[in-house]
């Protein structure tokens, strides 16, 4: 694309070797296929590995002389792949060709200045040292790499989050995935101009007790829960039955149903006695049967219309979006 072109040629300051006859060569090279051994190992990593493995050992305390004297057997390397790639490409990169010539000149200086050295321990040495900085170069640039990725993420989902109307706009595009509601909800309101939001949790489920926490006091909405349980779980089952009969058959209204909900996920205790009757068991069951029917298998779910949240959010968004 010309936007990593145009970066190079005002951001950088040797941007005017690179272009000749208003071609930049050198973003030519170094996007190339060629700029990488065997498709996945980049000569631009490899270069910096070798200067900072060269300072690297300079500068350590029992630095001998006929170390520098392994440096030309990989910077040779270098020039010989450079050369090679450049004439069977037929394309000149002249900061290349810079590098190459500098790294010639440096081989040149130093074997002409070295007499004996310990050539199998410099060797090895130089090696371990080569893997080990290019080990730490790739990890710091997987790390860079993240951390820019993690910044841009958090820019976008602020930018989601705090325009409601990107939510309502896509939310508009999701499949309806259910046609009808169940009959028997725990609802606030019927109001038929408001939006609908249908909870699905399950009395021990610590997720569905944080978000069903934020959202029953919405009441700009039209809000409605169901459970969902494990067949195996006869407590869950008998806390969801005992909540559903007091509301259809006591008259519990919706803020002390869902006192008891909130209560009942702080202390799981249950009531002294149930007294459910058979209806209400029959309910919990519709509610399965609902689920499985719309293909709800997890608790929390959350519906608004009868439609998922986008798949851009998350269900704690929803606390800042509604």
């Amino acid at each position: 694309s010309s936007a990593p072109k145009e970066s190079w040629k005002w951001n950088n300051p040797l941007a005017g070797l690179c272009n000749i006859k208003g071609r930049d060569r050198c973003q030519e090279v170094i996007g190339s296929k060629g700029s990488k051994i065997l498709g996945h190992i980049s000569i631009g990593d490899l270069s910096l590995t070798y200067f900072v493995t060269i300072t690297f050992i300079t500068i350590l305390p029992n630095y001998s002389i006929g170390a520098v004297s392994l440096y030309p057997l990989t910077s040779i390397t270098f020039v010989i792949y450079s050369v090679i790639w450049i004439l069977v490409n037929k394309k000149a990169c002249p900061l290349c060709i810079t590098i190459d010539l500098l790294l010639i000149v440096q081989a040149i200086l130093v074997t002409s200045s070295v007499a004996e050295i310990e050539f199998t321990r410099l060797t090895l040495t130089y090696a371990v040292a080569f893997f080990i900085v290019y080990l730490a170069l790739i990890k710091l640039k997987d790390l860079l790499n993240s951390e820019r990725e993690l910044k841009s993420l958090k820019t976008v989902k602020e930018a989601l989050i705090s325009d409601t109307n990107i939510f309502w706009g896509l939310l508009r595009h999701q499949q309806c995935a259910i046609q009808k509601m169940p009959e028997h909800t725990i609802w606030n309101t019927k109001d038929s101009s408001k939006p609908t939001i249908l909870i699905v949790i399950n009395p021990h489920c610590p997720f569905c007790h944080r978000l069903h926490k934020k959202l029953w006091r919405l009441s700009d909405y039209n809000i409605e829960l169901i459970f969902l349980t494990k067949e195996n779980d006869r407590k869950a089952e008998l806390a969801a039955a005992y909540i559903l009969e007091q509301f259809h058959n006591r008259n519990l209204s919706w803020e002390k149903a869902n006192v008891f909900i909130e209560d009942y996920y702080k202390e799981s205790t249950s009531p002294a006695s149930w007294n459910i009757e058979d209806k209400s068991y029959d309910i919990l069951m519709q509610h399965r049967e609902f689920c499985i029917e719309n293909n709800i298998s997890g608790t929390p779910t959350v519906l608004i219309n009868g439609r998922r949240i986008p798949e851009q959010y998350i269900l704690p968004d929803l606390e800042y979006i509604l």
